[in-house]
This record gives structure tokens, sequence and C-alpha cells, in this order.
């Protein structure tokens, strides 16, 4: 099916921005301390990404997170233990590693194609603006209400854990409802990490456990849209949209969910 893209067009610089700074700081080693010293560094990175996915995959439940672990893991021997004694345990423990990478480098491969450790917020946005038209109500700094949702406290919560574990939105859990903030993959890892709390200014919607639905939409995403949408159309759709991923859960189709944001095509590393 087609339809008219409403966001602006992402770009995948930010993405690739860590692994750029680690290339550039390896050439930088290399140029000035040697070969070993460069392959000592990138061995300890790769070390340290991999504990990060570890954790993440503690925080997140996805298990994708284990196979990127694996990958980062047995780089780490594979490439450093060739030319660092840090890294060297025995020449067939280097060919294990190296067999190793060549496997989950594929699967990660996979499941970065497959969008499986994405940050959904995009998809979220382009699903809520689908339907709406009217551009004559732009930005208001202020929520929304969204409607009713019928669930219990229990439903909510297991549905918190799914948005998360498929990185659809960070969940907070409130004395009285649980808050979704959609977020990209930088402010995703920092929220995941507790490194920023507020996210009044973010993209959320609330669910009381009395029913009550509350959305935002941050001015930083609303400026992706390619127009000035109507603010209180988007809440609206948005708080529709969330309900009806609440409702897919509940009756065990959280698949489509996941569908659902794969057909909107974006691209792996927006």
């Amino acid at each position: 099916m087609y339809w008219l893209y409403k966001l602006k067009p992402a770009s995948i610089v930010p993405a690739l921005g860590p692994a750029i700074i680690v290339l550039a700081a390896f050439a930088f080693v290399f140029i000035y301390w040697g070969v070993e010293a460069a392959y000592s560094y990138i061995g300890i990175v790769f070390l340290l990404f991999s504990g990060l996915s570890l954790v993440n995959f503690a925080l997140t439940l996805n298990a994708g997170y284990i196979v990127v672990a694996l990958f980062q893991g047995s780089a780490a021997f594979a490439f450093a233990g060739r030319y660092s004694e840090m890294f060297f345990i025995s020449h067939r423990f280097t060919q294990l590693a190296t067999a190793v990478l060549v496997f989950s480098l594929a699967a990660t491969m996979y499941l970065w194609f497959t969008k499986r450790l994405k940050w959904r917020v995009r998809e979220i946005l382009e699903l809520a603006a689908r339907p709406v038209k009217d551009t004559t109500d732009g930005f208001t700094p202020r929520p929304r209400p969204g409607g009713r949702a019928n669930c219990t406290k229990f439903e909510l919560t297991e549905f918190a854990a799914f948005a998360l574990k498929y990185h659809i939105a960070v969940p907070y859990y409130e004395t009285d409802r649980i808050v979704f903030v959609a977020a990209d993959w930088l402010q995703g890892f920092l929220r995941l990490y507790k490194l920023r709390h507020d996210y009044s200014d973010a993209t959320w919607i609330s669910f009381s456990y009395d029913g009550n639905v509350t959305v935002n939409i941050g001015q930083h995403e609303y400026l992706k849209f390619k127009d000035s949408f109507s603010f209180d159309q988007l809440c609206h759709s948005l708080g529709e949209l969330f309900g009806g991923f609440l409702d897919l859960y509940r009756k065990g189709e959280g698949i489509r969910i996941i569908d659902m944001m794969n057909d909107v095509r974006e691209h792996p590393a927006s």
C-alpha cells in the first residue's frame, strides 16, 4: 500500500557517529603508538560495547543484544588477538573467535536489516500522522487528553515490558499510571540507562490505572513533520494508535504491532 510520508527524511549520520569516533581514535592511536597499541585499544572498545550489549539485554530482555554482544566480544579477540599480546590467548582460540565472529556478524546484520533493535519513534510518528490532514492548528506545548483504555494494571504492565523489549517506547512507572516515552536511539539509551529522567518535553503517552489516556508530542518530534499538522489531531491519533497497540497485545497479537511499524519502511539507522 502506498501513502504520502509526512516526516522529513531522516539523517543516518547521528547513528554512525559512535563508529566514526571509534575508527578515528583507532587511526590516531595507530599513528602515534603503533599497531599493537591500536589493536589493544580496539579490543578494549569491543569488549566494553559487548558489556553494554549484555546490560541492554538485562534491561530490555531483547535476545538480539546477546547476539550483538557475541559479535562484539568475538571481534575483540579475532582482531586484537592477532596483533596484541593483551588479547592473545592461543592461535586456536583466535581461530575460534574468528569463526564465531563470522556467524555472529551475519546474525547481527540480519537483526539490523530487520530492525529488531531499532528504536521506533519515527514509525510511531508516521503512523500517528497518517490520518491527519488539517494544518490550521500548529504546535501547542501542552499534553492533550487521549481518550480511555479498558485494561487491567497487570495487562498494562505486561504491555510496558513488551514496548521496551521491542523499542516501541521507554516506560516510566508512576504511582497512578505508566508513561510510554517514544525515543530515537540516543534518547532511548539515555532513558534506558536512567541518564535522563524528565520527559515533559518529549513525546509520550500515559495510561492511568483508572483508564485515562494522556498524550504529548514534543516540539523536537513535531518539527520532524513536513507540515504544521494540527497538534490536537496528532495527539488524538497518537492516543488511538497506542490504544490500538494495547488492544492487539491483549489479544496476543503483538507481532502485528511490529508488522505495522515495519510497513512504514524507515531506514534501519533512522
